[in-house]
């Protein structure tokens, strides 16, 4: 008679989501997590951004951005949630990646928030490990004095009526009140796997007329704390720049 095996099944692979420690023979049944990668794209219209070039306004007003720093957190894969935020500065790294449970291989409808979730907020970020994205040190994205994050930071120089770059505008905004949540449908639904899904941020939607319009020449500057109301303008035209490409 042949002998039984008496050693314990079960995925024996370290790298795998449901890794077994008792298993001493592996049975097939190891599943490992997929990933979601996404590219982030400035643009102003359809002009490319970096710190090196101009883009106008209106006749008047040129801009140039040279800080374009936020977290998306609460992301929705349909339903499945993912607790862990990513922070996206445009212009040092403009792609991030999303560990997703290994059956989250497609999607209809991605959703985020800009900026952080209301448990996220409320993190010490002294208390977190240097290379998470809620380090104090990660992006100087935490206000120390009240304890809170910075949800996104914009910022730049404007000539105004040709007389040169002389002038800044610096939008740093933090607090719950100020999150939006973002929401895209994909048609036909999106496969997750060796792809990427692209972000395009369009910059020019932060100025352009309309409802709760912002006037650079006289809302240049916000903390968030000391002018409250250009906050909410800010955060709502932010939600604007985003477009995903399909």
């Amino acid at each position: 008679m042949g002998q039984i095996s008496c050693k314990p099944k079960g995925c024996i692979d370290l790298k795998a989501s449901n890794y077994n420690p008792e298993a001493k023979k592996d049975d097939g049944s190891c599943l490992y997590p997929n990933t979601a990668s996404f590219s982030f794209v400035p643009k102003y219209n359809a002009d490319l951004i970096s710190p090196q070039t101009t883009h106008q306004i209106n006749d008047s007003v040129e801009i140039q951005f040279t800080k374009i720093k936020f977290y998306l957190s609460g992301f929705l894969f349909d339903q499945t949630s993912i607790d862990e935020p990513i922070l996206v500065d445009l212009f040092e790294n403009n792609s991030a990646e999303l560990s997703l449970p290994s059956d989250v291989i497609a999607v209809e409808e991605l959703r985020f928030s800009t900026g952080l979730t209301s448990v996220l907020n409320n993190t010490d970020a002294n208390t977190q490990t240097e290379d998470s994205p809620l380090s104090s040190i990660s992006g100087n994205m935490w206000w120390g004095w009240a304890k809170k994050y910075i949800f996104f930071k914009i910022e730049g120089k404007y000539n105004l009526n040709n007389e040169g770059f002389t002038r800044s505008f610096v939008y740093h905004v933090g607090g719950e009140e100020y999150s939006r949540m973002f929401s895209h449908q994909f048609t036909p639904i999106r496969p997750l796997t060796d792809s990427q899904i692209e972000i395009d941020l369009d910059l020019s939607k932060l100025f352009e007329p309309g409802a709760s319009q912002i006037d650079i020449t006289n809302e240049d500057q916000t903390d968030t704390f000391d002018y409250p109301e250009l906050a909410v303008k800010v955060a709502d035209k932010f939600l604007n720049v985003f477009q995903i490409a399909e």
